[in-house]
């Protein structure tokens, strides 16, 4: 069944697509919760790799926030987040700012010990009073590195005023935790998926995996194809999970042996990879291969899927999501139509003639629900819809939609 399920939906689908963001690293004094006089300067280390993109879109109002973790595991990439406090700027100004680290292990030697690294400069406004780096190094620890403790030393200048200061954090590097599919039920799980955006868990992806699979929830379509495809990005982009997925799939049950070969075989892991795996299970799913990694933008166009426009947003943390919502808005009319296209045609033109006029009316129905119900729910749904409000170009009839449903929910919370 599974297999018959799958082959229908795969038909659809034979291309893939990648995203690209440019984050915008100016922050608002407002935003922060600290205020420290004299130059200074915050190290936040977290999973969230694309926080500043998150700034780009963010209100006054409603910043998204710091998820800090002191945690990390082999293989699993850490962002360093750099917030700049009271720097300096020249009579033009321009402000000039530049850290480096190191990383410093339990025993005392040295792991990493970077360059200068540039962190801003140019005009910064007037009004700031913080800045984001606009470089976030990664912080991967490889396999051969013993556990343990270590230290993050960062030191900042601010090449205007000659200012240097440092700030040490201690990152504990420990051993990925075995998976316990008990400790999930419906509530937690759905909690830390729709959480994943913006607070990333990834060391209770196995267990959560195992869990959704053997789950009376994963037995309904609409809500087992959105939730596989977050199973999907999360796994490909973090390819050590998989080794970790493969470490209990002799113990695992047949039903999650099955999803497993499934997830891997449209992910395209190498099968050299997957030996617990038979021949026989490798091949039954073996045409995943003609379908491969795909966007949700690819996935919601192909498919005609209200489902993956509702969820593409929550479960995969995808911008061009709300974009692609924001969008439909305005496509009940001929010129917010023929500007709908146009935008699509920025992802894929393929993609974008599949769009006939009655498809763009449902999805302009959808996304007015879908929009409705998550502005006043969903922080981040709203930094967006409030920011591309006031910045970007829309047809009129969008505009006019979208400042409906901000106003709206303005009512209902007021």
């Amino acid at each position: 069944m599974l297999y018959q399920i799958f082959s229908e939906i795969r038909k659809q689908f034979s291309q893939r697509k990648k995203y690209r963001s440019h984050p915008t690293v100016l922050l608002s004094l407002a935003m922060l919760s600290f205020r420290i006089y004299g130059f200074d300067f915050s190290v936040t280390t977290c999973y969230d790799l694309n926080f500043s993109e998150k700034w780009l879109h963010q209100s006054p109002e409603a910043p998204p926030v710091f998820t800090n973790t002191d945690t990390a595991y082999h293989d699993i990439p850490l962002a360093m987040h750099i917030v700049f406090d009271e720097y300096s700027r020249n009579h033009f100004g321009i402000a000039d700012l530049s850290f480096s680290y190191k990383i410093i292990r339990e025993d005392g030697s040295l792991f990493k010990d970077s360059s200068e690294i540039i962190a801003f400069t140019g005009i910064a406004d007037t009004d700031t009073g913080a800045l984001l780096s606009v470089c976030s190094p990664q912080i991967t620890f490889p396999r051969k590195e013993k556990t343990g403790t270590c230290q993050l030393i960062v030191t900042a200048e601010d090449r205007i005023s000659g200012k240097k200061n440092t700030r040490k954090k201690k990152i504990v590097l420990a051993r990925y935790p075995s998976p316990d599919p008990n400790r999930f039920d419906v509530i937690s799980f759905n909690v830390w998926v729709h959480n994943y955006c913006s607070n990333p868990d990834p060391a209770r992806a196995v267990a959560a995996f195992i869990w959704f699979v053997n789950s009376e929830s994963s037995n309904n379509d609409r809500i087992f194809w959105p939730v596989f495809y977050f199973f999907q990005c999360l796994f490909h982009n973090n390819p050590v999970l998989v080794e970790k997925l493969m470490e209990v799939y002799l113990r695992n049950t047949a039903r999650v042996k099955e999803y497993t070969v499934l997830l891997l075989r449209v992910i395209e892991v190498d099968r050299k990879k997957t030996w617990p795996i038979t021949g026989m299970q490798w091949k039954k799913f073996d045409t995943m291969k003609e379908t491969g990694f795909l966007d949700p933008f690819t996935i919601t166009i192909k498919s005609k899927s209200v489902q993956f426009m509702e969820l593409g947003f929550y479960y995969y943390g995808r911008y061009d999501m709300i974009r692609f919502l924001i969008g439909c808005l305005g496509a009940n009319t001929a010129q917010g139509y023929e500007e709908f296209i146009g935008h699509c045609k920025k992802y894929d033109a393929t993609l974008a003639e599949t769009i006939d006029k009655e498809t763009a009316l449902q999805f302009n129905a959808y996304a007015g629900k879908i929009l409705s119900t998550a502005y006043s729910k969903h922080q981040l749904i709203r930094m967006y819809c409030d920011y591309t409000l006031t910045y970007e170009h829309l047809s009129s009839d969008a505009k006019q939609a979208l400042r409906a449903i901000v106003l709206g929910a303005g009512k209902k919370t007021g």
